[in-house]
């Protein structure tokens, strides 16, 4: 089979959805090309893709040229690069990736692509808000542009309940949920039972609406209530300084060691949360949950929609009450205290990703709308 993924703009190829199904589906045997405009996603931090990101995969990657702004932009050459791949299938990543939808609607029509899946990521807490005039001119746009590309997708897929809501609000009809994927390293955590010193662990954007200042008071406080063993949390990611320095202020003084890393690369960041023994994330739903569930890690994040669907879908997530400091630091002080806790939620994130998580796993729950 010949499978087509048409992106808006294109991350680096470590860790994203879009590459994960892409490499099972070379494995699998299938032709495989990814066809994005040469922009960087929006908000990127960490550092550009690069033509040597791409040279050692077992697809092929082409950047076009792209013109105009997100989320109309115009790529000109994706109908000629669709017309001489041929592709069976087309999947475009995203709802709002206006001009690959018109592009493979129109090609299907002519006869050139079979079917077309598409998934959506976009969701109510990743979407700016433009105020109520803003959002309703938004929403009128997003109807009137797929509202007939739409009518020849054959699946729509979204990530998570809020990814299917968000849409579904604007006259889409969901097909599916399938779970983002966690790429799946050789190395796994090694769950300690009764460690003298507890290991804290976010990865993620260090930003506000990741609820940081919560977590960081959280650990404070249930620094203060594990007796003699000592609390370290580690902020990997990306931030703005004066944000991370107010972060770090709030545990001066305190019996917590609270450290920032910044950005890491790939093999570094699974080094720091391999070996750590908590992972938490106490707003937003982030693909570093699954991650940390991929390598055994015990997780505590914040009861909300998508988390929730992970923790019902997985196990190894221990939930907790977004925003309230004490729910969060009594969560955390009984895992940091209680090692068979600890050990059977980590059991339950290794059972979890071998079951719904891996590479492998994403691809099979894909392929079925791949073949209909």
């Amino acid at each position: 089979m010949k499978i087509a993924h048409v992106l808006n703009r294109l991350p680096p190829p470590s860790g994203y959805h879009e590459f994960i199904l892409a490499n099972e589906q070379a494995r699998d045997g299938h032709d495989v090309l990814i066809l994005a405009s040469d922009r960087a996603p929006q908000g990127w931090r960490g550092p550009g893709a690069t033509e040597a990101d791409f040279a050692d995969l077992p697809f092929d990657v082409k950047r076009l040229p792209g013109l105009g702004v997100h989320p109309f932009l115009w790529i000109p050459a994706l109908g000629s690069e669709l017309r001489a791949f041929e592709p069976d299938v087309a999947h475009v990543h995203g709802v709002v990736h206006h001009w690959g939808l018109w592009t493979v609607a129109r090609l299907k029509r002519q006869g050139l692509i079979r079917r077309i899946v598409v998934d959506s990521h976009a969701a109510s807490y990743n979407t700016k808000r433009m105020g109520t005039a803003g959002d309703l001119l938004r929403g009128l746009m997003l109807r009137a542009a797929t509202a007939g590309p739409m009518r020849d997708v054959d699946a729509l897929i979204g990530v998570s309940p809020e990814s299917a809501s968000f849409i579904e609000r604007y006259g889409m009809r969901v097909t599916d949920i399938i779970a983002l994927p966690a790429v799946m390293p050789a190395r796994v955590a090694t769950p300690r039972a009764d460690p003298d010193t507890v290991r804290i662990f976010y990865g993620g954007k260090v930003e506000p609406a990741r609820d940081l200042d919560i977590l960081v008071r959280a650990a404070v406080r249930a620094a203060d209530c594990v007796g003699e063993r000592r609390l370290v949390l580690t902020l990997c990611g990306a931030g703005d300084p004066a944000f991370v320095s107010s972060l770090l202020e709030l545990a001066a003084d305190s019996r917590l060691d609270c450290r920032h890393t910044g950005h890491l690369p790939r093999d570094a960041y699974y080094d720091e949360l391999t070996s750590s023994d908590i992972a938490v994330w106490p707003g937003q739903v982030t693909i570093s949950i699954q991650e940390a569930l991929s390598v055994g890690v015990p997780v505590v994040a914040a009861d909300v929609p998508d988390i929730r669907f992970l923790a019902q879908l997985c196990g190894g997530i221990q939930l907790c009450s977004r925003g309230d400091v004490e729910d969060l630091a009594t969560k955390l002080a009984e895992l940091s205290v209680n090692g068979p806790a600890r050990l059977m939620l980590a059991a339950q994130a290794g059972a979890c990703a071998q079951a719904h998580l891996t590479p492998a796993a994403h691809w099979s729950r894909f392929r079925q709308f791949y073949l209909a």
